[in-house]
């Protein structure tokens, strides 16, 4: 007998399809110090990542958050690449999906 998926499971089953970057879930651990995200610490075939889903309820507007962090994101890592640095280990990677 199966047993029963956790609705953690159920979410991540979901989303992860949307990163082929990531390959198949293979295990996770909710990461509980945060307030208002949901955010998981994922291994996957090709290697462990950092997954967030955004609270629809704290932020009304979640494609504009995301637009937010994708133009911080981006000016960090070009900061990064002019001093020399490594934007892969320095600096938040997004994988869009």
């Amino acid at each position: 007998m199966n047993p029963v998926s956790t609705p953690d499971e159920i979410l991540l089953k979901e989303a992860i399809p949307h990163f082929p970057e990531c390959g198949a879930l293979k295990s996770f651990v909710r990461i509980t110090q945060g307030h208002i995200n949901d955010t998981f610490r994922v291994e996957c075939e090709k290697g462990p990542f950092l997954l967030q889903r955004v609270s629809p309820v704290a932020f009304k507007e979640p494609l504009k958050v995301m637009k937010n962090i994708e133009g911080a994101t981006r000016f960090l890592h070009d900061s990064i690449v002019k001093e020399g640095g490594d934007p892969k280990t320095r600096c938040l990677n997004l994988l869009p999906s």
